[in-house]
């Protein structure tokens, strides 16, 4: 008896270790099935996850700002979104209305990234569409503006936005322009500092461009930071 027994037991091992390499054969597929996607490998899955994450990162609406109260350009803040009105097409862009002064002004190369270029801007926008733009500039005549799709590509939004600055604030500088009453200095911000003539002090006459002085911020606001002597 002990003998049949030890036989059974014999001719169905083979059988059980089967049927075991079966059950976790038929787990490791369902669970790909459920979790990982038919036909993908869990590293491909992954690495699509992650792929996908960078794109609605990049597509996440951005933060609007209200136009300022006063409707003066000077109180828009460089580097701030705000929403503007498609006003009229002009010559390699279109001339924008941001509820100020002045009008918006956003360039072809600044709508997409280099590789969708826009050679016509009438191509993706419509008159009076609404579209959410960032400050780059406010220059004499226009507010320079970018589209959030090509953003990435402005040297300017890599650096220190404005309104981390302070009254007071001592920083170090690298003289990037003379003008006749005023020198522009590049203290790390989005926008280059004013340093005008008044505040020169024993500095007058003494300043070049390329030049790494130390300076103190008399004013910041969101579009300007006016230097004085450290």
């Amino acid at each position: 008896m002990a003998a049949r027994r030890a036989a059974s037991r014999r001719v169905r091992a083979p059988f059980a270790a089967l049927a075991a390499l079966w059950l976790v054969a038929a787990v490791i597929s369902l669970v790909q099935l459920n979790f990982v996607g038919p036909g993908i490998s869990p590293p491909r899955r992954l690495a699509r996850g992650f792929r996908s994450m960078r794109l609605v990162q990049q597509r996440a609406e951005p933060e609007i700002e209200h136009v300022p109260v006063s409707g003066k350009s000077l109180d828009l803040v460089v580097g701030k979104y705000y929403n503007a009105v498609v006003k009229k097409f002009v010559p390699n862009g279109v001339q924008l209305d941001l509820g100020v002064e002045k009008p918006g002004y956003l360039h072809v190369s600044k709508m997409k990234p280099k590789e969708e270029f826009v050679v016509n801007a009438s191509d993706i926008l419509n008159l009076k569409d609404v579209i959410p733009v960032r400050i780059l500039k406010i220059k004499q005549k226009e507010v320079e503006v970018v589209m959030p799709e090509a953003e990435a590509e402005q040297p300017e939004f890599q650096k220190r936005p404005l309104w981390e600055y302070k009254d007071g604030e001592e920083v170090d500088g690298t003289v990037a322009a003379l003008r006749q009453r005023a020198v522009f200095v590049d203290v790390g911000a989005m926008v280059d500092a004013y340093f005008p003539e008044e505040n020169w002090g024993a500095m007058k006459g003494k300043m070049e461009v390329g030049q790494k002085l130390k300076f103190r911020i008399e004013k910041v606001t969101g579009c300007r930071m006016t230097l004085t002597e450290a």
